[in-house]
Order: structure tokens, then C-alpha cells, then sequence
């Protein structure tokens, strides 16, 4: 958006929603950005993603309320209450009609500033120098001499534009902003009354002159697709560009999520959409989906959280390659695999990193205080999903997404008015074409993941993260095809869950929610389909909560993947003769069922095979070369009742226990011994919980 000249003045906002602020330097200026720059600048300024100096908006936005509350300390008669409307309240549950962005610089001597930008968009190293400097300041003591140690170097952006004919013209830097039409007024009124900007104010440092300005007609944005979808529709998806940061705050401190969730997407729509007829309907009986927004992969696909079932090898000559938990326990040159945590993978399960930046802002409340927060960097791509049964619900949710993209009005987490959340629709909203059924094959290996946290109810009555209500969810919510899915004990290596603390904020209700616990994104049910099966479910849903996009779990062909996650020392798919292959899937059956029926065995309360000695019984059964050296390290634990206790459990072979012919090799017994173990330190792991959460 650019801004209206008459000569050399600015055009004053007369009645319009939008417009700029122009803010004129008339002295040298720090916004700092709280950090430094090598050991040469002690506090430096912030720069935009062209390199050039910026203000943030959110040091605009409480500026000009400073100068708003100057000139109307009681919130002022006639304006009573519309410094709240324009600004916000702290806390509020709605924020106010200024939205802002950052003052960028916009023109450098009457020229775009595009014009100065280097080939890669960045402003060259010549240009900068011209445009910023450094100033030093020290400390004094009360008799008038320097402090010790007390020099500090600050970067301070120069208040003239050395481009200009004169030499003397103010450097300008021009924001965007919104707001109500009643606001103008106010809002200009608070330009004017707002003389100083950013560090060292008070010491000659950031005086200004602003004022509001109007907005050039540039006409409404062209929405990235028509909002009109097929007739029946019940699924559509959209993707959308970060604009600005995204600050999405979680339970740690100032850390972020890496993701928009579904309450947060729910929440911009009821927004939207307040007042409509179809409001109880979109949103509060539940006849509306909203999934979260996942970044988007290098393939050009919504990603999905990291499954437990893959890892990373690490050490020896594979290192950094990832494979299937379970296809491979144990590594040729004993390299170690550590299972991914947190995160998103693409279709093929490539890890995806999200760029991440760490902002500093100053609280002026009270003493004031130096804070950080964690956000997502803009020019990434999110994408998401909406669903419901009724066409017509989508429809008008459709329309509404289009008319927010041509307004400027896409906004997801925190501070939406100034600095952050703004987004724009890259594509869609348009019926999404993914299948909802694939066609598997009896002994094909798939996996039930889950693409969002998912809470499930118990059959207690509470609330529960345990694998066996996951599995019991799964097959209810599967119907007749739930016979695909073996038997409970005989589910394959892989299968995992992760618990996950939830809560959250409802700015409507003005407080928290309280916090459950949920099983994690990325847990997973692996198994071996039993029968063929043409239509089984690709999404499949479960549990509590799934308007705001809880309980969706996904299937995944894990055959699809041999192809590229090779274990070191594996053999290449296809290679084993298919009787090796029904051997070994028996014998890891056998395994899991044994597991399962000694799993009372497994506790910190027996004080003998808690996690820590189950780990050391793994590492015994790794290195050994056969059973008779495995044997042997069983016989030299020096703890008679933790001794017997091993012997007792680990004294099962597959060769007794499968009735097979004794040429069975000692690796395929290994890998039955190993996968025990695994699970007995799940087992063991999860009865601590318990007995944690009894306590409390």
C-alpha cells in the first residue's frame, strides 16, 4: 500500500478504514531491537527482512495509546470509552479497530526503495552505511567521571535521507494501519501528540513528528480462488501464506507452537462469523471440523507430526538415515537409534523444519521488564482442512474465508492488531481431492497415526492416555472392518503413544481451560492387516473434541516407505524368502503376546526389572554373538533376586516357545529378546505414571 502526495506533503485521512502513519525523523533514532551485533554493538536496531531499519509495530501501537492517554487521561468526555474501542483492553476478550504494521522505509530520495535493493532483495552494504551509524555512551559517576567498564556501542538510524536533493530532508518511514471510521479523529489526534520513539528518548534520541495519512485506492485483493464450491462438498482445503511473524504461544515460558491448532482456527471463524444466522450450527453443535494448519512440505503437501515409528541412526557409517522402528533393532556397527521427538514429516516421512525467530519486547508496565518470545518466520505456507456433512455449513465458511483474505483479515495467535498473525490465502478454499479410503492387501504393514493429539474417554468415566483405550477407540470407530487389526497382543513393534498436558485460553470466557491429558500427535497403532480389505478408512475419527480438530488419526502404508529407510545391515526389501518372513512375523506375535501377559512384572515397585535394569538387559542381549554367551551375562548379575527374575523371564526362546526346527538362528531369537525387553520398559515406564498420577 502505498500513500498519496500533494508536493511533498502527505494527503490527511478524511473518513476512510484505512490509511498509513508517517513518521518523520527529527533526530537520530534507536529502536532497539534488544540484542547486539558481534562485539563491536553493544545494542542494535531491527532491520526488516530487506536489511533496511524498521519500527515495529507494537512499540507504534503503544506510542501513539501513550499519547492517546495524554491528551484524554480519563479516556476524555466526548471520547469516553473510544480509546479502549480503538486500541484494546488488556486482557479483553476482543481486541481494538487499529490494526498496524510496521513503519518500513518505503522511498529513499523520491525513489522506491526497490530501486536501492540489491538483485537478492536486500539492501547492499554502501547503502546501509549511508543510512545508520554507531554512537557511543558511557556512565558517569557523581562527581562527573566516566564509570569503569561502563562503555557501550549503540546502532542508531540517521534522521536525514542522504539521498535527498538537499540534504536536509527528514528520513520517512510509513505504516500501515485499519481502523474504524469513528476512530479517525482519535487516532490522528494521537499522531500528532506522540513526539518521541524508541531508546534514549528522553536524551535526545527518537523525536518524530507523525501524522495520519491516506491510503492510495488500490482496490480489494484479489481472492487466490473463488469462494463458490461444488455442489456437495462436504471437504475442502486451503493453504496460506505467513505475512507477518506468527506468534503461537504454549505451555513453556516464551517457547511457540510450530503450528496453528484447531482452536485457533475455530476461533478466527466464530470471529468472522459472529451474528449469523448459522453461528450455533458452525460452531456449537459440533456439525464442523476444523483441522489444524500444518506446514507445507518441499513435495507441496500438508505435513503431519512425526510418528514414533521412525528414527534416526546415529554413529557409524549410516548415520543421519531414518528407518522404521521395529524392521531393525539392531545394527551392524551397533550404531545408536533415537526416535523422533516432536516435529513434522512430509509424505515420505523426511523430517520438515520450521524457521523459527526469537523476538525481544519491552513491558512498561510497572518497573518494566525485557521479555522474549518465540515465533514462526514469515514467508512460510500452512494448510489445513475443513469438513462437515452438511454442504451447506461449508459453504458459507468458504465464502467467509475468501471475503477475509480480500480484507486484509486472516489472523491466527497472538497480538492480531500490530506486528503479527497476518496471513494471506495461497490457494483455496477448494474441494479437497484426497482420498478418504485405500485398498490394503492381508500381511501388509500399516499404521494408524495420529495427525492431531486425541483425547479419549475411558471406561471409568475419565479421561486416558493408555494404549489399550487407543486401540479400543480405533476398532469402534472402524466398525465391521475393525477385523483387519489383529488381536490386542499382536500388534507389531512401532506401536507407541506419547502423553501430552492440554489446556488453553477462552478469550470469550475471559479465562483457562483447565488442563488434560491428552495421547500425543504422532503416537501410533502399527499392524499387520489380517484380511483384504477395498475401502478400509484413510482418516479416521475418535474421541472427544473433534470440532477443534482432535482425534484425527491417519493410515499409513508403511510398505510405501521401504523403498528409502534402510537400517544398516538390513537386507534390501524382498531379498528374505517369504517362509524367513512368516517365521519371523510369528515369532514377533508370539513375542508381543508374552509381553503383554507378564506386563504386571514390569514396575518400579518390584524394585527388579524397573526401566534402568531392563535397559541393561537389553544392551547384554545386543552384544551377545549367541545364546550361550547371553546366558552366560544372566549368570554374572550379582543380585540373586533380580538374577532369578531375568532367567525366569528371559528363559523363553522362540525355538521352545514356537515349536520350530532348531536350525533357528540366534539373530531371530535376539530380535524376539530385544523386542520383550522394549516392551517391558514401555510397560515399566507406564506403571511409574500411573502410580505418579495416583499419588497426586
Amino acid at each position: 500500500m502505498t500513500c498519496a502526495f500533494q508536493g511533498r506533503k502527505w494527503v490527511r485521512a478524511m473518513g476512510c478504514k484505512t490509511g498509513v502513519i508517517i513518521v518523520q525523523l527529527k533526530s537520530d533514532l534507536c529502536a532497539a531491537s534488544g540484542d547486539g551485533f558481534s562485539s563491536g554493538i553493544d545494542i542494535d536496531i531491527c532491520f526488516g527482512n530487506n536489511g533496511l531499519p524498521l519500527i515495529p509495530a507494537r512499540r507504534l501501537k503503544g506510542c501513539l495509546r501513550e499519547g492517546a492517554t495524554l491528551l484524554y487521561p480519563d479516556g476524555g468526555n466526548e471520547r469516553d470509552g473510544r480509546i479502549d474501542h480503538l486500541f484494546g483492553v488488556a486482557g479483553g476478550s476482543e481486541g481494538g479497530s487499529l490494526h498496524i504494521g510496521d513503519a518500513t522505509i518505503r522511498e529513499l530520495g523520491g525513489k522506491p526503495v526497490e530501486q536501492r535493493l540489491g538483485p537478492d532483495g536486500r539492501v547492499g552494504a554502501d547503502t546501509l552505511r549511508r543510512l545508520v551509524g554507531e554512537r557511543a555512551q558511557t556512565s558517569m559517576n557523581d562527581d562527573g567521571t566516566a564509570k569503569k567498564n561502563s562503555l557501550r556501542f549503540v546502532r542508531i538510524v540517521h534522521r536525514t535521507d542522504p539521498w535527498a536533493a538537499d540534504g536536509r530532508q527528514s528520513l520517512t518511514f510509513v505504516a500501515d494501519v485499519s481502523f474504524d471510521a469513528k476512530d479517525r479523529t482519535l487516532l490522528a489526534d494521537a499522531c500528532k501528540a506522540t513526539r518521541n520513539i524508541g531508546l534514549m528518548r528522553n536524551r535526545g534520541f527518537g523525536a518524530v513528528r507523525m501524522e495520519l495519512g491516506l491510503a492510495r485506492a488500490q482496490g480489494k485483493r484479489k481472492a487466490a480462488n473463488a469462494a463458490r464450491l461444488p455442489r456437495g462438498t462436504k471437504r475442502f482445503s486451503y493453504r496460506v501464506r505467513l505475512d507477518t511473524p506468527l506468534m503461537l504461544p504454549q505451555r513453556k515460558g516464551s517457547e511457540g507452537l510450530e503450528y496453528v491448532p484447531g482452536t485457533s482456527v475455530l476461533g478466527f471463524f466464530a470471529g468472522r462469523m459472529r451474528g449469523s444466522k448459522l453461528f450455533d450450527e458452525l460452531f456449537l453443535q459440533g456439525k464442523v471440523r476444523f483441522s489444524a494448519l500444518h506446514p507445507v512440505g518441499a513435495d507441496n503437501k500438508r505435513c503431519t507430526p512425526a510418528p514414533t515409528f521412525v528414527g534416526r541412526v546415529k554413529g557409524g557409517k549410516h548415520d543421519g538415515k531414518y528407518l522404521l522402528l521395529g524392521d531393525v533393532e539392531k545394527s551392524a556397527d551397533k550404531a545408536a537409534l533415537k526416535p523422533l521427538r516432536g516435529g513434522f514429516v512430509d509424505s515420505n516421512l523426511h523430517p520438515v523444519d520450521m524457521r523459527t525467530e526469537i523476538v525481544y519486547h519491552h513491558s512498561r508496565q510497572g518497573e518494566g521488564t525485557l521479555y522474549t518470545q518465540h515465533c514462526l518466520s514469515a514467508g512460510q505456507e500452512l494448510a489445513g482442512v475443513v469438513e462437515s456433512d452438511d454442504p451447506k455449513l461449508l459453504a458459507a465458511l468458504a465464502a467467509e474465508l475468501s471475503q477475509a483474505d480480500q480484507d486484509g483479515g486472516i489472523r491466527f495467535g497472538r497480538s492480531k492488531t500490530a506486528q503479527y498473525s497476518r496471513c494471506s490465502l495461497v490457494s483455496g478454499p477448494e474441494r479437497d481431492r484426497a482420498s478418504q479410503v485405500q485398498a490394503v492387501r492381508r500381511g501388509e504393514r500399516l499404521a494408524y497415526r495420529c495427525d492431531s493429539n486425541v483425547l479419549i474417554m475411558g471406561q471409568n468415566g475419565s479421561y486416558s492416555t493408555d494404549f489399550s483405550e487407543l486401540v479400543r477407540n480405533l476398532r469402534l470407530a472402524l466398525g465391521k472392518m475393525a477385523d483387519v487389526l489383529p488381536d490386542a497382543g499382536e500388534l507389531v513393534l512401532g506401536s507407541s503413544i506419547e502423553g501430552v498436558a492440554v489446556g488453553g485460553y477462552n478469550a470469550k470466557w475471559n479465562q483457562k481451560k483447565p488442563w488434560v491429558r491428552m495421547i500425543a500427535a504422532g503416537s501410533a497403532i502399527v499392524f499387520t492387516a489380517q484380511r483384504d480389505c477395498a475401502s478400509l478408512p484413510a482418516l479416521v475419527r475418535i474421541g472427544q473434541r473433534q470440532a477443534e480438530g482432535l482425534g484425527r488419526m491417519l493410515l499409513d502404508r508403511l510398505s510405501a516407505h521401504d523403498g528409502f529407510i534402510t537400517a544398516a545391515g538390513a537386507s534390501a526389501p524382498g531379498s528374505v524368502p517369504q517362509q524367513a518372513d512368516d517365521l519371523r512375523e510369528k515369532a514377533r506375535m508370539f513375542t508381543v503376546a508374552y509381553a503383554r501377559r507378564h506386563r504386571e512384572r514390569f514396575g518400579v515397585s518390584e524394585g527388579l526389572l524397573n526401566p534402568a535394569f531392563v535397559g541393561r538387559l537389553m544392551r547384554m542381549a545386543q552384544e551377545s554373538k549367541s545364546r550361550v554367551e547371553f546366558d552366560g551375562r544372566l549368570a554374572s548379575i550379582k543380585s540373586d533376586s533380580r538374577r532369578q527374575r531375568a532367567m525366569e523371564l528371559l528363559g523363553i526362546t522362540c525355538r521352545k516357545s514356537l515349536d520350530v526346527p532348531s536350525t533357528v538362528e540366534w539373530t531371530l531369537e535376539q530380535e524376539c529378546i530385544v523386542l520383550f525387553l522394549v516392551l517391558g520398559k514401555y510397560f515399566a515406564k507406564q506403571a511409574a505414571t500411573k502410580q505418579a498420577l495416583e499419588v497426586r
